[in-house]
């Protein structure tokens, strides 16, 4: 709850990168895992609505 707070990110996102980065790199991971998870998230979403046009007529 402490690592979501103020985010955009799913809190299951940010779940996984606290567990994984604590059991990849210990302490340091607990606190870079979800930091990392979490701007890999944000730019997979963002790279997805990128290719989703916003003009319903499809011109440019």
């Amino acid at each position: 709850m402490l690592m979501a707070r103020g985010l955009s990110t799913p809190m299951l996102v940010i779940l996984t990168g606290v567990i994984g980065g604590a059991l990849t790199h210990g302490l340091v991971g607990l606190f870079l895992g979800p930091v990392v998870l979490s701007v890999f998230y944000e730019l997979v979403v963002a790279w997805t609505r990128l290719g989703v046009p916003t003009d319903p007529s499809g011109g440019p």
